[in-house]
């Protein structure tokens, strides 16, 4: 199954990685056998971070110490980013995209 991209502001992707909603690089097209599920979550959404929270404490019960510090670090930046963004801060309000869609 091929999958055309198609940049818009919640799924963004181009052939050189940006992810911006006015990309001018060539959408991607993608060789997608069985696609993978996500559950992508933003620094805007309220809710997040205490998931990220979550997952780095299941890191840690699990002996996944250098994975806990990668989230670490995804929690610093988040935490950053939230701080300088007060006015872009919001409950999530997102639709779930099916991986494959029926």
């Amino acid at each position: 199954m091929t999958t055309p991209h198609e940049p818009n502001p919640d799924h963004a992707y181009c052939d050189q990685g940006c992810d911006a909603p006015d990309c001018a690089h060539t959408p991607m097209l993608v060789e997608v056998p069985d696609p993978m599920p996500v559950f992508p979550l933003r620094a805007k959404d309220r809710l997040a971070l205490a998931t990220i929270e979550f997952y780095r404490a299941e890191c840690e019960a699990h002996g996944l110490t250098e994975q806990a510090r990668e989230v670490d670090a995804a929690i610093d930046e988040w935490v950053a980013w939230q701080a300088r963004n007060l006015d872009q801060m919001k409950m999530p309000d997102h639709k779930h995209v099916l991986a494959r869609p029926a």
